[in-house]
């Protein structure tokens, strides 16, 4: 199975190069794209294999007939054959009608290099008609030249300088490759792009690749120990992380011009500093020594990146994060306590104050003989974890409408004076769309309340479910109607003050929103989550005010006969049929764990201060 850090990058540069896709649907665009086998092709694939799902897109790969189909066996079978791949050699592909029809390809090449076969291969290519985009990608690590320690190396300058000072096996072989290469495009005239990357570090990258970095991490891993040489703060290298490689190349797969050279690479930095932030996130693993050897590794040469920023791109990701990443995925790193600390350690804390305020809120509820049930993500902790999700910082309950109406009349003279509640139906000035409880005398305010709202405690969010028609194309125009509205309401302040349009579709959205006054919208949105209120044999209901309104509808007996779970100690309400309703929400998988950088998320929040609440949430 792949690693789950592996899976969580895949997802990210998926998120980062959407643009990608609308490349992607031009017909008859054939990219042939010649790597050496490497960790980066690894990446490469599998996010080619999310951009080309459900598309009318084909994947060959090229390799050698030993390993045909286990190249990428590491990355698990089942993530790499069920879209259209077809694995075959180089003498093969002569022999294969894998260029015909009309439909999408790409070609990639990872194979030993065979002069005459790879150039039958590129010949072949070149004769199939449409555009046909030839990308040649390596990774160089280059022991740095006389007197160009300070000095960036420019994308026509490596070849000549490489003749001149003398280099290893292995980067002979590719840079002598890269001039053959380059001499057939001029012979058939094709397309041809070349990337070059500095060395790329990532999840399960530094077994396979040799540089100064990835024999680094390796080391560290392999000898539960950093060892700082005496020269390492004169070594520089300037590793890529991975996500920012990968990114890269599809910036340059994108708006690359062809017969251009590109340098894919990171922000110098000396290995003394690598090491430095190495012990700074893991220093209770690994402990450092000092090492008088002074046969330390020579700096690597810098390629300089400028030319691809022109095309829009440019690093994301710091050393220290991707350190962080890399060795998280080598040991038993707790990702919980990572989440932990964008809380200042405080996430139990917060948990454990918005479950007196959950108590506070069922005994009102009972009180009153008024139904409420857990949802959104904490339904799912309750079946899931019998508590909290670790990493959720919020409790979400939800009402029917005629629930929540008769909540509203008793709430204000029932709740603590520790407690206070937000809604429109009290204050028009509210800035939320739902009804929240707040912890006074405490802050936990996010970005958006810290601009909109005086009071920021800790809260418990409660969302109201509201007849829709039984007829599901009405269902689906309530539904379209609200949401829009919903939209319209948010936008307004985001396009109040743009006085500079990028685009004529910005401008029209401003026209449109601005020119709905702000009261107005708001009665018009009442008016459509309230329009079947009054429906006497409705058979099914919206979650009106959530971002989960576009999920549909729910059968309203899932709201009047609810289960009960166990969530932190306490017996909840949940919806019935709670199984359905979370596969509703979250798909059959809604047992599977996110993502780590989903987990990471939360609230974005801003401040974070419990007051006098904190030593008796400690206590307790």
């Amino acid at each position: 199975m792949i690693d789950e850090l592996v899976i969580d990058e895949i997802k990210l540069i998926t998120e980062k190069n959407r643009y990608f896709t609308k490349a992607i649907k031009k017909k008859q665009i054939h990219y042939f794209i010649f790597c050496n086998y490497s960790g980066v092709a690894q990446y490469f694939l599998l996010t080619l294999i999310k951009y080309t799902y459900n598309k009318n897109i084909h994947i060959t790969i090229i390799c050698d007939n030993n390993n045909s189909r286990t190249i990428f066996q590491d990355l698990g079978e089942n993530d790499i054959t069920s879209q259209k791949i077809s694995y075959v050699s180089q003498e093969n592909f002569l022999k294969n009608e894998h260029l015909e029809g009309s439909y999408e390809k790409f070609i990639l090449y990872f194979s030993d290099f065979e002069k005459e076969l790879f150039k039958d291969n590129l010949k072949k290519i070149n004769e199939v008609d449409g555009v046909t985009r030839i990308i040649l990608f390596y990774q160089y690590s280059i022991k740095c030249f006389p007197n160009f320690e300070d000095k960036k190396i420019a994308e026509n300058e490596l070849i000549p300088l490489s003749y001149k000072y003398k280099q290893t096996n292995s980067t002979s072989n590719r840079l002598e490759m890269e001039t053959y290469i380059l001499s057939l495009s001029e012979t058939y005239n094709f397309s041809l792009i070349t990337i070059r990357s500095s060395p790329v570090y990532g999840p399960l990258i530094n077994h396979k690749e040799e540089s100064l970095i990835n024999r680094c991490l390796k080391g560290v891993v392999e000898n539960k120990i950093i060892t700082i040489k005496s020269r390492d703060r004169e070594t520089i290298v300037n590793p890529i992380y991975i996500r920012d490689a990968i990114s890269g190349i599809y910036k340059i797969l994108t708006y690359g011009h062809p017969g251009e050279i590109y340098h894919i690479s990171g922000t110098p930095v000396s290995l003394f500093t690598i090491k430095s932030n190495i012990y700074q996130l893991f220093g209770e693993k690994f402990p450092v020594i000092l090492s008088s050897d002074e046969n330390s590794d020579s700096s690597e040469l810098l390629l300089s990146s400028k030319k691809i920023t022109t095309l829009g791109w440019k690093p994301y990701v710091t050393m220290m994060r991707g350190l962080k990443r890399v060795l998280a995925s080598e040991t038993d790193f707790d990702w919980n306590k990572e989440v932990n600390r964008y809380y200042d350690g405080k996430l139990k804390l917060i948990q454990h104050a918005e479950i007196k305020l959950l108590q506070e809120i069922d005994r009102i509820c009972k009180k009153h003989t008024i139904q409420y049930f857990l949802t959104f993500g904490s339904a799912l902790g309750a079946y899931r974890h019998k508590g909290f999700i670790p990493w959720d910082d919020d409790l979400d309950i939800g009402m029917l409408r005629s629930d929540l109406e008769k909540f509203r009349k008793i709430i204000v003279s029932e709740l603590p004076e520790e407690y206070i509640y937000q809604s429109k139906y009290f204050d028009k000035s509210c800035p939320y769309i739902f009804d929240k409880v707040r912890i006074k005398n405490t802050i936990c305010s996010t970005n958006y309340s810290s601009n909109h709202s005086k009071e920021q405690g800790i809260f418990l969010d409660i969302f109201v479910y509201d007849y829709t028609s039984n007829n599901k194309y009405s269902q689906k125009l309530h539904i379209f109607l609200v949401r829009n509205l919903i939209r319209i309401r948010k936008l307004k302040k985001k396009y109040k003050n743009i006085k500079k349009y990028k685009s004529f579709k910005l401008f029209l959205k401003k026209i449109i929103i601005t020119s709905i006054p702000l009261v107005l919208s708001e009665l018009l949105l009442n008016y459509a989550i309230l329009f079947y209120k009054n429906k006497l044999n409705a058979k099914y209901v919206i979650d009106s005010l959530s971002i989960y309104l576009n999920k549909g509808v729910f059968l309203k007996d899932m709201f009047t006969n609810l289960e009960s779970l166990t969530f932190n100690n306490l017996t909840v309400p949940v919806p019935g049929n709670i199984e359905k309703y979370l596969i509703t929400l979250y798909g059959k998988d809604f047992c599977v764990f996110p993502t780590i950088s989903s987990r990471l998320r939360g609230h974005n929040i801003r401040n974070l201060d419990l007051g006098n609440k904190v030593t008796e949430y400690l206590d307790q």
